[in-house]
């Protein structure tokens, strides 16, 4: 397999930890592309079920954003899925 690493890059934590916060724009900016890559795997019928800052990279000179480490992913099923696959820490409560 062969991956795309967009240079410069850091992880979405890194790059808030550096930079404050996210300003509303930017934030606006980051959710749609997650919301676009998230359905473009749905539409291939897989299910990332690790969706958090860590698993985003972000170019620090477009903001542009990839999807990674699918290590807890699955195939998208019509029945529940019986076991958590993640990190607790950003499991719904």
């Amino acid at each position: 397999m062969i991956l795309e690493r967009p240079v410069p890059c850091h992880d979405l934590q890194s790059f808030c930890e550096e930079n404050s916060c996210l300003d509303e724009s930017l934030a606006k900016k980051v959710l749609l592309q997650l919301i676009t890559a998230l359905k473009h795997c749905e539409s291939r019928g897989v299910l990332h079920r690790d969706v958090k800052p860590q698993n985003l990279l972000i170019s620090t000179d477009s903001h542009d954003i990839k999807l990674l480490n699918f290590g807890c992913g699955d195939l998208l099923k019509d029945s529940a899925y019986r076991l958590f696959e993640g990190t607790p820490q950003y499991a719904p409560s």
